[in-house]
């Protein structure tokens, strides 16, 4: 990368000036669709975040950047006021432009620790994590958040359901007719299983949605968890974090844990069952949707296997 010069004299100043070497490992499969993320094998207990241009986002790099640190310092700082650890949410120590055009920022964060909850099971830890969570998030109050950050937060729309729900329907028939799907996946019933899994957005009232800050991109890969106990220790990637309908955020949790428990943690937290069920069915919908994208080629990043347990959990 051309500024991997720049980066080892802003690690370097940042962290360890006498040091008169810094090596930096940057992992492409571990990068995210807006920013690179680079280990530093002398500081083993910090990563540096690198944005870099993104054809679909409207807003450069450091803008991308200074919300997502304003983000987590709020939510640290309500973690704090309900007299919880933050320490899952890293803090940004050192920040450096390195493009003239605001694409390219550097930021200096603390390491998260754990393992992925993909790779790990869910315990009463877990969930007890998650209602924290969610209930700092929504405690926000985001009518002052703007003001209290002096920057912008973009709102983020919600897909109509039911035409998501027909979309999902007809890409679960192809699959189900080309054998990418069968009985052997999930039983009897195969063939008009995800009609039956979403038929409660039947009782999904028509009002208008209550809005919070949402991380919006919650998922098993972006949440890191102690490996014995199931207690989380990392929330990553806030690029996504905006303003809009909790739902989006109780979609992510039935990703992580299924209908069941996300239904648990959402209900205890506060929201109600129009909020939670429609959760539920954007959960569903788009993992059926997502899948097909892997399979037809449309997606190439994506690993097979993971978006096929991302669909079977949220179908439990």
């Amino acid at each position: 990368m051309e500024f991997d010069g720049a980066l080892r004299k802003f690690v370097a100043a940042s962290l360890c000036p006498s040091r008169p070497v810094v090596t930096l490992r940057h992992d492409p499969r571990i990068d995210g669709d807006d920013h690179m993320i680079y280990f530093i094998d002398e500081e083993p207990g910090y990563i540096m975040r690198v944005t870099k241009p993104f054809a679909l986002r409207s807003y450069s790099g450091l803008e991308l950047q200074t919300r997502d640190i304003a983000i987590r310092r709020v939510i640290q700082e309500e973690y704090q006021a309900r007299g919880l650890p933050c320490n899952h949410i890293s803090y940004t120590i050192a920040t450096q432009l390195l493009s003239e055009d605001k694409e390219y920022a550097a930021s200096l964060e603390t390491r998260l620790s754990g393992v992925c909850l993909e790779l790990a099971h869910v315990t009463p830890a877990t969930v007890k994590g998650f209602v924290d969570f969610m209930a700092t998030m929504k405690a926000i109050d985001i009518n002052t958040l703007e003001a209290r950050l002096g920057i912008s937060i973009p709102s983020r729309g919600f897909p109509d359901l039911r035409q998501l729900r027909a979309s999902a329907i007809e890409a679960w028939t192809r699959l189900v007719r080309q054998g990418h799907i069968s009985a052997a996946d999930y039983g009897d019933g195969v063939d008009d299983l995800i009609e039956r899994k979403t038929a409660l957005i039947d009782q999904i009232g028509d009002r208008t949605p209550r809005n919070v800050l949402l991380h919006a991109d919650i998922k098993d890969l972006h949440i890191l968890v102690d490996a014995e106990s199931g207690r989380i220790s990392g929330i990553l990637d806030w690029a996504d974090a905006s303003i809009g309908n909790p739902a989006e955020d109780i979609s992510g949790l039935v990703l992580c844990v299924g209908a069941e428990l996300a239904t648990k943690i959402a209900q205890e937290v506060g929201y109600d069952s129009h909020e939670i069920m429609q959760g539920i069915v954007k959960a569903r919908c788009e993992r059926v949707l997502r899948l097909e994208e892997v399979i037809t080629g449309a997606d190439t990043e994506s690993p097979l296997e993971w978006r096929k347990r991302q669909l079977a959990v949220a179908l439990l």
